[in-house]
């Protein structure tokens, strides 16, 4: 999907169930990652009629969280815990290389 961003560019961002998807798990354990911390939330939100909000989450993004998932092995059959792992940190680190 693209949209404008404030400064009027055109920006490609995907919804809450591709990163699911890649990481292969749902998005309410993605919703959780971001409540609970483990996440950084996105800085991209859709407004929708209903009052609610949709997450947007830029390429880089995706491809970074990704990455780092894969590498602290949280993607595969027996994942990883979380809490044992560096993904939070890592994902932080990330987030304001790409977004502060």
């Amino acid at each position: 999907m693209r949209l404008r961003n404030a400064r009027g560019r055109l920006v490609e961002v995907f919804y809450i169930g591709e990163l699911a998807a890649r990481l292969g798990k749902s998005s309410h354990t993605i919703r959780r990652w971001e409540r609970l911390g483990a996440l950084p939330s996105t800085p991209y939100v859709q407004c929708v009629r209903s009052g609610a909000s949709r997450r947007l989450y830029p390429p880089e993004w995706v491809e970074g969280v990704v990455a780092i998932a894969s590498d602290e092995g949280l993607v595969g059959r027996k994942p990883a815990c979380i809490e044992r792992t560096a993904f939070t940190a890592r994902t932080r680190e990330l987030y304001h290389r790409l977004f502060d």
